[in-house]
């Protein structure tokens, strides 16, 4: 055996026993909470994370630094340094705010934002309920990341356009939900 296999086979042999990080989320507990970490972050308290986002940059310079991201457009790629603590101080739905502004100021190609906001709010170990904090200015937030559908009857043949199709039972709700109950008419 040449003494370039025998390094080779040992390179090899020594790669099985190398530290990998986990490539799945993990719900792990952290004194009183419970924290996700994300697919390549071995510890609930890491502070700070460097990534790239494949996500399509825009024609106009990005800023540098928003406190708690610092960003840099590199290749068409943005490579982000998140910083856990800084993020956690932001209020309600600012990292959708604030990727919507990058977005509408041309840094970010089209649909951009809302990608760099859940690549950002995935980056590092959070509690859910933090990482939906910022994504969201509340649980009613109704916004480009929430689906309404609207389901029209097929109406009988000959039946009025503006007949009434159901009739309102009861409403009832507050500022984090809305209960409609209705009854179907016969047309």
């Amino acid at each position: 055996m040449t003494q370039a296999s025998a390094i080779f086979f040992a390179l090899v042999a020594c790669s099985g026993c190398a530290v990998h990080r986990p490539q799945t989320y993990r719900l792990v507990e952290q004194g009183t909470t419970r924290v996700l970490l994300p697919p390549g972050v071995a510890r609930p308290d890491l502070a700070q994370r460097k990534l790239t986002a494949d996500i399509g940059v825009g024609g106009a310079p990005c800023p540098l630094d928003a406190g708690a991201v610092a960003m840099r457009v590199r290749n068409r790629s943005v490579v982000l340094t998140v910083k856990r603590d800084t993020l956690l101080k932001q209020p309600p739905g600012w990292l959708s705010n604030w990727t919507a502004g990058l977005e509408s100021q041309g840094c970010l190609a089209p649909g951009g934002g809302l990608k760099l906001a859940d690549r950002i709010a995935e980056s590092l170990p959070l509690d859910p309920k933090s990482a939906f904090r910022l994504l969201y200015v509340s649980t009613a937030d109704i916004g480009p990341r929430i689906r309404l559908q609207v389901v029209s009857p097929i109406l009988r043949q000959g039946a009025s356009p503006d007949a009434p199709v159901l009739d309102t039972a009861a409403t009832s709700g507050n500022d984090a939900s809305l209960t409609v109950v209705v009854s179907p008419q016969r047309i």
